[in-house]
């Protein structure tokens, strides 16, 4: 061990007292004068760092041990006056995650100005962001040119930005040393300190990665020691703590964090957005900021209040890159009779429409208690009740004995009363609130069914909610975010297992009774039954038809791209796929009709996308024509037989979500969270 010692001090010399400094284990304050004294082992502890007071986010705050000398001078700038927050009550943060930047290759200088053009889009569209926080997976391999180009990147940005290792930022090393850990030498060449914390206004910033096999046991073990005592310094301190990490904690580190003070918890890394509350802990999970979502989410980013009373936020999504065509007119086929807004955003989740209902299952990732189940009147709009859930409803919804049946995405299934929304009965589903449930829930015989083949099937008495029977996949939790919701047919049900296919249980019980073994991927479309077959989808881009009795093979086809929302009625099948076009197949045999091409998205929604031409909502076959709502806000109905366009609606927004009613009352649901009820006039 080496004995470090030194000072840390303002820009006009001034010794700044009561500042803890760190080995990356412990931590000790500076004191009247400024000094400290702390022993290193270079192999060990590669930085001394401070804890940056309020308004001291610049300046010198880090030092390496290994060439820097024994004696270290640590010199804190406060903010310019333009951004300049100190004392204020009130506190903006901002988390952008999963850059996954690569400079390799001719791209490489695009996607440097890519990413400059997302981060001032960011700072324009939240101009009060005292912080940037950047929640690991900043660039896709960790290799040193594109450390280097981030970090030159955010360098010149003109808001503080606390940068944080993921797994994919030290990928390069896994692969050439799989036997040298830790795999972190090339972010701390070139970025610096792999964690760290900061103070903001009345609250304790902590920058902590958490996939411990990178940093090796031993220095896993020493992060661990310096996040205790660093916590612990800022209770005794007063200060409110926030803490950012790259993956999704379990119920177990929640419960620690929650030990030690903690009060906001932030995550990246499985591109999609969670947002709930365990114990005294407010989690939160948000998509990538340079490309869709795994669940659909637009890219973007989310925007923390943190202030007097319970912390606050707003998820904030970016304009696609591409410039959107010319809005187009109709003809007057297509009529809004009303239109309803909410005051949240809208998701997949399919409305639940009956002879005089509209059923919403109403998502809400800003935990301002907006999520539920909402009922309106299908004649004329006007609400009838609303049901709180404490999370979101991500998946579409189910109804059978007078009963309405929800999901909530931590793992709640809720029976409600059709007629007041009144609750009837409610169960936690197995490893609440770990669930990642996007499915919805599905009747079949006197049970109700919720999970997912990933996470695993529960099955409930529709009247009592006791539990039936379960049956469970291959992992603990759910972890894709798949919308693939059980198929009900009778008194059987199939449900799609991750990477391994469809399985049919028989509802009663439980029991397999056939399975048909594809690739089924996360983004792929839930299964359709035409009366005499069941339609899979599977990655990549291949339709299946299957006998509904044995799982036998009807045919296959291929298709332009993964489905990702589908419907088949009139003999024909309409597909969405993640590539964009719209396809129309015989339902038959699957043979291709007719493609149709979507204008620009509005919102880059798609998995992994950005800048193309989408629909995420299902079509609707109807007598009249094939109705598509795209991402660029238009709906159409197409031609049936040639998928010409017979009229256009813009409605402004993406249609996330539809469904057909009686009389064929077609439902949509739009990102901005509106409502609309849609008729098709005679020609």
């Amino acid at each position: 061990m080496t004995l470090f010692h030194g000072t840390v001090a303002d820009e006009a010399g001034n010794p700044l007292e009561a500042v803890a400094v760190s080995n990356g284990e412990q931590i000790v304050l500076t004191d009247s004068q400024g000094k400290f004294e702390l022993q290193a082992d270079p192999a060990l502890h590669p930085f001394i760092f401070v804890t940056r007071p309020d308004g001291y986010i610049h300046g010198t705050w880090y030092c390496s041990t290994a060439g820097s000398g024994r004696a270290l001078r640590f010199v804190l700038a406060p903010l310019p006056n333009s951004q300049q927050r100190t004392g204020r009550q009130t506190v903006y943060l901002a988390q952008i995650t999963d850059l996954h930047l690569v400079v390799k290759g001719s791209s490489g200088a695009e996607k440097v100005d890519e990413l400059r053009r997302d981060l001032q889009a960011v700072i324009e569209a939240a101009p009060d962001v005292d912080l940037v926080v950047a929640t690991g997976d900043l660039t896709n391999y960790g290799d040193l040119a594109s450390l280097q180009a981030l970090g030159d990147i955010f360098s010149h940005f003109d808001r503080p930005v606390a940068l944080m290792f993921g797994g994919h930022d030290g990928n390069e090393e896994r692969r050439d040393n799989p036997d040298d850990r830790p795999w972190t030498r090339n972010w701390q060449q070139t970025i610096g300190p792999l964690y760290y914390s900061l103070d903001l206004g009345g609250w304790h910033i902590v920058v902590c990665p958490d996939e411990d096999s990178y940093f090796g046991p031993e220095h896993a073990a020493i992060k661990q020691r310096w996040l205790t005592a660093d916590m612990e310094l800022a209770r005794k301190a007063g200060k409110r703590i926030l803490l950012a990490r790259h993956t999704p904690p379990s119920n177990e580190a929640v419960e620690f964090l929650a030990n030690q003070g903690v009060e906001v918890v932030l995550f990246g890394h499985w591109h999609s957005s969670k947002c709930y509350r365990y114990r005294s802990v407010t989690v939160l999970g948000t998509p990538p900021l340079v490309f869709g979502g795994i669940d659909f989410m637009p890219r973007g980013f989310r925007v923390i209040r943190l202030g007097p009373g319970k912390p606050q936020t707003q998820y904030i999504a970016l304009q696609s890159s591409r410039h959107p065509v010319l809005r187009e007119r109709g003809s007057g086929m297509l009529r809004i009779a009303w239109a309803r807004a909410t005051k949240t955003h809208l998701h997949r989740g399919e409305p639940l429409v009956s002879d005089h209902d509209v059923f919403i299952p109403v998502p809400d990732e800003e935990g301002r208690g907006r999520a539920g189940v909402l009922c309106l009147a299908l004649e004329d709009g006007h609400r009838r009740w609303f049901a709180p859930t404490a999370d979101s409803v991500r998946g579409s919804l189910d109804a059978a004995a007078g009963l309405l049946f929800a999901v909530t995405q931590t793992g709640e299934i809720v029976a409600l009363d059709q007629a007041t929304g009144r609750r009837v009965w409610s169960q936690k589903l197995d490893h609440f609130p770990d669930r990642w449930i996007y499915t919805g829930p599905a009747v079949a015989a006197d049970v109700v069914i919720a999970g997912t083949g990933g996470g695993g099937l529960q099955a409930f008495d529709l009247t009592t909610g006791q539990q039936r029977w379960s049956w469970g996949g291959d992992w603990k939790c759910d972890v894709w975010s798949q919308y693939a919701t059980p198929l009900a047919i009778g008194d059987r049900v199939v449900v799609m297992l991750f990477r391994k296919g469809a399985y049919c249980l028989d509802a009663h019980t439980g029991e397999t009774l056939w399975c048909f073994d594809c690739n089924y991927e996360y983004l792929l479309a839930p299964m359709l039954f035409t009366g005499s077959a069941v339609l899979v989808p599977a990655h990549p881009a291949r339709l299946h038809a299957l006998d509904p009795q044995t799982g036998g093979l009807l045919w296959t086809r291929q298709a332009a791209g993964d489905v990702i929302a589908w419907n088949c009625a009139h003999n024909l099948l309409v597909a969405n796929t993640q590539e964009g076009p719209t396809e129309c197949r015989r339902v038959g045999s699957g043979r291709l009709r007719w493609r149709y091409e979507h204008n620009d998205d509005l919102l880059d929604m798609v998995p992994y996308r950005r800048a193309i031409r989408s629909a995420v909502a299902k079509p609707l076959v109807t007598s009249r024509g094939v109705l598509v709502a795209g991402a660029d806000g238009i709906v159409k109905l197409l031609d049936a037989r040639t998928g010409t366009a017979r009229d256009t609606l813009d409605v402004g927004a993406p249609v996330v979500a539809s469904a057909m009613g009686p009389d064929e009352t077609v439902i949509l649901t739009t990102w901005d969270g509106r409502i609309i009820r849609l008729d098709i006039a005679a020609m």
